[in-house]
């Protein structure tokens, strides 16, 4: 019996707070059916949610695609300060090394100052050996009149001997790209030594050739070749006849 009461007072109580509950709801306008509207509403929207793969939304992704970006970028600076950290750019070694050098010592310094003492003795030198070079008169009037007087000479001398060339001969198919010679007619007066007493020869082009060797014996003349000759050419041979 005490276990049927108890069951009772139970439900009194259950029915007693529902009652409260239901007097509450009715204050504020809402019924249990709405309640359990708005709670299977919810539970819904909780569950479409939940069924929501995030990582495959649009937005999230490229967020995601950002900040593995900014993780390949951290990565890569903290392998580049690891190497960097790894240089040794001054170590006690390096310092201890560097301090023992003597860069500018008193002596070093007494050294340099010899050097350039004498350096200003030969600057002085040569200044004083240009001074003197400067004071040279090296074409007064006077040496200038005598330079002019002697040339006067040497041309009155070198027109006062006649070059007589009485002489011409021609010879035709000659080759002036080498040394050639021809045989005169006459004998020449002929010296190697004296310009007035040899033979001049040019070809129809008007080159001058030189004569290098002349045999009084048997009358050939050589003349040599020049580079800008003719393989085959006319020739005048003009030389001063024996009388």
């Amino acid at each position: 019996m005490a276990d049927i009461s108890n069951l009772k007072s139970l439900i009194r109580s259950v029915e007693d707070k529902s009652t409260s509950i239901n007097n509450f709801l009715n204050q504020i306008g809402i019924s249990l059916e709405d309640l359990k509207t708005y709670t299977d509403g919810l539970e819904q929207a909780l569950s479409t949610l939940n069924s929501k793969d995030i990582s495959t939304e649009p937005t999230l992704n490229q967020v995601k695609l950002a900040l593995d970006d900014i993780t390949t970028y951290v990565d890569e600076l903290e392998a580049s300060l690891t190497a960097l950290n790894s240089k040794d750019f001054a170590t006690q070694t390096t310092l201890a090394a560097l301090n023992s050098k003597d860069f500018a010592t008193q002596t070093t310094l007494a050294q340099v100052k010899t050097t350039l003492d004498t350096i200003k003795t030969y600057v002085d030198g040569l200044e004083a050996s240009l001074t003197t070079l400067n004071s040279k008169d090296f074409a007064t009037q006077t040496t200038l009149l005598d330079l002019k007087n002697i040339a006067t000479n040497i041309l009155k001398e070198l027109q006062d001997i006649p070059i007589i060339f009485d002489t011409t001969e021609q010879f035709t198919g000659i080759n002036t790209t080498v040394d050639f010679t021809v045989t005169l007619a006459n004998h020449a007066v002929y010296d190697s030594t004296d310009y007035r007493k040899t033979a001049s020869c040019t070809d129809t082009d008007g080159k001058l050739y030189t004569c290098a060797y002349y045999d009084d014996t048997t009358k050939e003349i050589t003349f040599t070749a020049r580079p800008d000759g003719s393989t085959s050419t006319t020739i005048t041979v003009s030389y001063q006849k024996e009388v």
